[in-house]
């Protein structure tokens, strides 16, 4: 199991509810976005979110997903 620095599983860390709220709204376009089968616009508005907040994981795994 990762930890970081303070003992604690890393996975403990992230907390949803703590992500940038404009990343959140890329995220949630570019869900949009995969239902609609434009995945190129999809990883647009993922790698914006994710650089808008770099511990946003959801947007991470999603940029996963599609890059399958």
């Amino acid at each position: 199991m990762v930890r970081s620095p303070d003992g604690k599983p890393a996975a403990a860390q992230y907390d949803v509810t703590k992500v940038d709220r404009k990343a959140a709204a890329l995220y949630e376009r570019a869900i949009e976005m995969t239902e609609l089968s434009k995945y190129r616009d999809a990883i647009v508005l993922l790698q914006q979110a994710i650089a808008r907040d770099e511990t946003y994981v959801d947007a991470y795994l999603s940029l996963a997903g599609i890059h399958g």
